[in-house]
């Protein structure tokens, strides 16, 4: 049984989940770093498989056009509900578009573009920073994630235009399906944003805010305005970067800017934790809730699955995932 609740729930920000940034309503808002993934769990493989770094890329091969016409049914549901809604698609992808981040790829032995090798950044390219802004520079060593600088609470940088080179790197075809093997990855941004505003923003916790949980017991923490009693501990209500979040009532547990989508300081709750959107890792898979919002193409999401964000149907293989660039809003009863 789902429950039905009313429209006025679905502004422009909260329904970016169903209407993509190209201006298409089907989810494609962490595309980009989907890839991304790809590359990471290749690089996991690397390790374990002496070197050979193997990505497998969703496929809609021969013999699924029965797949494919419902993907077009799905489409066209989408495309009728954000009609329906009145949602300004163009706006919206435009929206999403200046916030975009793009990753190019290029494997040594399989190049495309061709002689993309050639191209590749010297050894005496300097490691990015902050202030790194259009010169090319190369990414820091693992654990700045997705080559994203952060030096808070000064400041973040955002790679909007990343390359990597894949040494030895051969793609790989095989029955509809795309294997790159290869034995180690370089990583260069050309394009570092500097985001600065965090503070100012409010997007950090001030002292005036108060310590993020206290010791009171569920007793105590009842008769604090400012918390609320979560998984046994007494934590304040607002969230802010660096701290854990969850999916409340009324806005509890909520990060600051989480109401925000596709602006260099929308933040996400990614894994129990606030973060700036830009450093979200990848799509986790999710399932509507049995009470709570459901639109089809996007719903609340079951045992807080997605930290209040959107779970919202994808267009690549039908299944849905939390949309970490819708606002925190989605919140279920179960």
């Amino acid at each position: 049984m789902v429950m039905w609740l009313g429209l006025a729930h679905l502004g422009m920000v909260a329904f970016a989940a169903a209407c993509g940034s190209d201006g298409s309503c089907v989810s494609n808002s962490l595309d980009d770093q989907d890839d991304e993934v790809a590359m990471l769990q290749g690089e996991s493989n690397m390790e374990k498989k002496g070197g050979a770094m193997q990505v497998e890329q969703p496929r809609l091969g021969d013999g699924r056009n029965g797949q494919a016409a419902v993907f077009g049914a799905v489409g066209a549901l989408q495309e009728g509900l954000c009609h329906f809604l009145g949602v300004d698609r163009q706006s919206l992808g435009k929206v999403a578009e200046q916030f975009s981040t793009s990753t190019e790829f290029c494997y040594e032995r399989s190049q495309f573009p061709p002689n993309c090798w050639a191209q590749k950044p010297g050894p005496a390219t300097a490691t990015c920073t902050v202030d790194s802004g259009r010169i090319t520079c190369k990414c820091p060593p693992t654990g700045q994630v997705g080559c994203h600088i952060d030096n808070l609470p000064a400041a973040t940088g955002r790679c909007a235009s990343k390359m990597v080179y894949a040494a030895n790197g051969t793609v790989h075809h095989s029955g509809g399906e795309t294997d790159v093997t290869g034995k180690a990855q370089e990583k260069y941004c050309k394009n570092m944003v500097k985001n600065d505003q965090w503070q100012t923003k409010h997007l950090l916790a001030a002292s005036s805010d108060g310590p993020a949980s206290t010791d009171d017991g569920w007793w105590g923490c009842k008769w604090k305005s400012d918390y609320t009693w979560n998984d046994g501990k007494c934590r304040r209500k607002a969230r802010y970067i660096g701290e854990s979040c969850w999916d409340g009532w009324w806005g509890n547990g909520h990060c600051a800017g989480s109401d925000t989508s596709y602006d260099e300081y929308s933040t996400s709750c990614y894994e129990a934790k606030c973060m700036p959107f830009a450093w979200v890792q990848d799509r986790k898979e999710c399932k509507c809730a049995w009470f709570g919002w459901n639109f089809l193409v996007a719903c609340s999401a079951a045992k807080d699955q997605c930290g209040g964000h959107a779970c919202v149907l994808s267009g690549k293989d039908g299944k849905k995932y939390c949309d970490y660039a819708t606002a925190q809003n989605w919140g279920s009863i179960i």
